[in-house]
C-alpha cells in the first residue's frame, strides 16, 4: 500500500464542539504503512457530514518514527508503553470519549463510505457493534488454500455447534480489529482482555453481544483492505497453519484465547 504524503495537520479536528465520534488505531513500528492508513482517514472523514471526528493513534511501544508521522498529519497521539495489542485497544478506548468508536489498525486503508457506513447502524438503540470484512492486499498463493481448508473447518464447527457437539461459543462470531465499531459505554463495562496479542477483538466482540446487538456488514462501503505482509512467503503460511492445526487437534484452539493466555506478540 502506498501512503504518498500527507498534509500537515489535516487530520486536526478544527472545531471547538466536543468530537461525537473516534477513530482509534493502535499502531507498533508502523512508519512504512501508517501514512497509507492517515491519508485514507482523512477523506473518509472529509466526507463526513454530519459527525465531528477525532483521530486517536495509540503509540504501542513503537521503536520509529510511527508517532511523528501521525502527530504531523494532525492526529491525537497517545502513548501506550506495555506492548500488545490488548493494551493499546484498551488505552485508544480509555482516551476516547465518546458516544462511539471506529476501531482499525495501523497496516489498513479504509474506503471513503467507511465511516458514514459504520455509523448509520446506529440510529438502531439496540445496536451496540457494527464489524465489516477486510481483505489483504497481496499475500502468497499459498495463503488462499490455507483459507479454504479454514473455512472448511468453520463450517464443520458450525455442525458440530449445531447438534451440540462442541462448545457454541466460539470467537468466529466476534468483531475483526481491523474493521469494527462500537458503543464505548458498553464496551467499558466490559474492557479488553489484559496481556493477549491475539483474539482481543473476538473477544470483546462476544461479550458485547450478550448485551446488544452486533450488525455484520459484508458490504463493499465497509470493507477495508489490511496488509499480508505477514503472509508473503510459505515458511510463515505454514508456520501459521501448523500452530492452528496444533491448537484444534490438542482442543486449545479457542480455550486459549478464552484464558487469555498472553501470545508473542505477532506485529514483530
Amino acid at each position: 500500500m502506498q501512503g504518498g504524503t500527507i498534509e500537515r495537520g489535516v487530520l486536526r479536528y478544527r472545531h471547538r464542539e466536543k468530537p461525537d465520534v473516534s477513530i482509534v488505531v493502535p499502531a507498533h513500528n508502523e512508519e512504512a504503512a501508517i501514512l497509507a492508513m492517515l491519508n485514507s482517514i482523512a477523506e473518509t472523514v472529509a466526507k463526513v457530514a454530519h459527525h465531528r471526528c477525532e483521530v486517536i493513534i495509540v503509540d504501542n511501544a513503537s521503536t520509529d518514527d510511527t508517532a511523528g508521522i501521525a502527530e504531523h498529519a494532525g492526529a491525537k497521539v497517545v502513548s501506550e508503553p506495555r506492548k500488545g495489542v490488548s493494551y493499546a485497544r484498551q488505552r485508544g478506548l480509555e482516551e476516547a470519549n465518546t458516544p462511539v468508536l471506529i476501531g482499525s489498525d495501523g497496516d489498513t486503508v479504509v474506503p471513503p463510505t467507511w465511516v458514514d457506513s459504520h455509523l448509520s447502524k446506529y440510529d438502531d438503540p439496540g445496536v451496540v457493534g457494527v464489524t465489516g470484512r477486510f481483505r489483504f492486499d497481496h499475500v502468497h498463493p499459498l495463503f488462499h488454500g490455507y483459507k479454504a481448508c479454514a473455512s472448511v473447518v468453520q463450517s464443520a464447527f458450525r455442525l458440530l455447534r449445531a447438534i451440540g457437539a462442541v462448545e457454541k461459543e466460539h470467537p468466529e462470531r466476534g468483531q475483526t480489529g481491523a474493521n469494527f465499531s462500537y458503543r464505548r459505554e458498553a464496551a467499558l463495562q466490559i474492557g479488553y482482555e489484559p496481556g493477549m496479542n491475539l483474539g482481543e477483538d473476538m473477544i470483546l466482540g462476544m461479550k458485547l453481544e450478550e448485551v446488544g446487538r452486533i450488525i455484520r456488514d459484508m458490504s463493499d462501503e465497509i470493507c477495508v483492505t489490511t496488509s499480508g505482509r505477514r503472509y508473503q512467503h510459505t515458511k510463515e503460511i505454514v508456520d501459521l497453519a501448523k500452530r492452528k492445526i496444533t491448537l484444534l487437534f490438542t482442543r486449545q484452539l479457542y480455550k486459549r484465547i478464552h484464558t487469555a493466555i498472553d501470545f508473542e506478540d505477532y506485529r514483530d
